[in-house]
Order: structure tokens, then sequence, then C-alpha cells
């Protein structure tokens, strides 16, 4: 599916005292806007977050842990499956960043899962099927200390 545009959201937050959303949106496939609708969602999303401003920990309602499921782990990567209402995702945990899939079905979101690789700082993602060289990078980090709680620390 080709790399059809790419968003970063480096910006304010409501509310007001929560820090900065920091985040690159990537955007795969098209989408078709039906009659009556003013936009639509591509079918694959991939959004790239500093761990310490997304983690599992963020995620509760009342006071209590939304439910989640693991999944086999990438390398040292923790890979969990969240089910929202409207808005199922995969969120992958590894070193210092928060990978999460948002993908129109669930064979879409394991194809994505299972194309993970690390890139260098600075390199951009694949953009095309020939750039992913190899296997699947089997060598993503495990979390930092304190990224699946909710406590780490942003250095800004």
């Amino acid at each position: 599916m080709p790399l059809t545009d790419f968003k970063r959201r480096c910006g304010g937050t409501t509310p007001a005292e929560e820090p900065p959303a920091n985040f690159t949106n990537y955007f795969y496939g098209h989408c078709k806007i039906e009659g009556g609708d003013t936009g639509c969602q591509p079918p694959l999303q991939i959004q790239t977050w500093p761990a310490c401003q997304r983690s599992l920990g963020d995620y509760s309602f009342e006071g209590k842990p939304i439910p989640y499921r693991e999944l086999p782990p990438i390398g040292d990567a923790q890979v969990v499956e969240i089910e929202f209402m409207f808005e199922p995702r995969i969120e992958v945990y590894t070193g210092s960043s928060t990978i999460v899939i948002f993908a129109e079905n669930p064979d879409l979101a394991n194809e994505a899962l299972s194309q993970l690789r690390s890139r260098e700082i600075g390199k951009p993602p694949a953009t095309r099927a020939e750039e992913l060289d190899g296997e699947p990078d089997e060598n993503l980090t495990a979390p930092s200390d304190g990224a699946m709680e909710g406590e780490l620390q942003c250095q800004y």
C-alpha cells in the first residue's frame, strides 16, 4: 500500500495543563468520501510518538485501566491490541518510541505490524515495498524504564 501523505503535529492540546501533542502520522492508501460525508480515513495510519507522551498507562476510564490484549513481542518491543468502541488499534512500545497502528481491518493491521523495522534517526520510512529489504526487524528494543506505566519523563 503506498504512502500517500504524512503530517507532523507538535502543538497544544486540551486541557491546557497537558504537554503538547508530539507525533508523526503516516497515511497509506486512499479513501473515498461517500455522499454526505465531509471526510474519510485512509485504510492504514501509523503514528510514531515519544514514549514519554504515549503509553499503555495513559489509558483508563473512570479510574480503571482500559482492557487490552497482549500480542507476541517483536524483538524486545511489547505489543498490545487495544479495543476502543469505534477505533481498535495496535500499539508497539519500543525504546523511546510508541508506534500506533490504525487499520480498516485486522488483516491490514497485522500485515503492517509484520513489516515494522527500526530506522536510523532522520531516515524516513519506506514509501514503496521495494524499500523493505530483508526480513522484518526482530531487534526492536524493549520499552524504556517507566514507559509502559506512563512514568517516563520527557526531556524538553
